[in-house]
């Protein structure tokens, strides 16, 4: 594992474990990476075993970003923030996306192409979904 700053050529919007859970509908990681791979379309997610899932956006994603401020309630208040300038991420090693053989990290959905990152609109607009349809079912 390589620690990395963010901001410069990435920044990583950080999602509680529940939360990507519940909005894939799973719980074995191999179906939870390819339902991110397919929401995400191929956009690389790094998994923690702090049980938090980093999403690779443009670095200019740290700038703007704000959370919703009643969002994710559900999930012990954590919410989905950003990692931006001041910040460093553990990053595997590029072959390393099998969760079974990784002992902090592995690459959940894998880096496609050099600076193929994830829409932050599409982060959004996933996991708010994913918040409401969680919120629908527990009330």
């Amino acid at each position: 594992m390589t620690q990395l700053r963010c901001g410069v050529l990435f920044a990583a919007i950080s999602v509680p474990g529940k939360l990507v859970r519940a909005t894939a509908e799973a719980w074995k990681p191999e179906q939870v990476d390819a339902f991110l791979a397919e929401a995400l379309h191929g956009g690389p997610v790094i998994y923690h075993r702090t049980d938090h899932y980093y999403v690779l956006t443009p670095p200019s994603v740290a700038g703007r970003w704000q959370t919703p401020p009643n969002a994710y309630a559900r999930y012990g208040g954590r919410r989905l923030s950003c990692l931006g300038d001041d910040r460093y991420l553990g990053v595997p090693a590029l072959g390393e996306s099998d969760p079974c053989t990784a002992f902090i990290t592995y690459w959940s959905v894998p880096v496609a192409a050099p600076g193929r990152l994830c829409d932050p609109i599409t982060v959004l607009r996933v996991f708010n979904v994913g918040d409401y349809l969680c919120g629908e079912a527990s009330a």
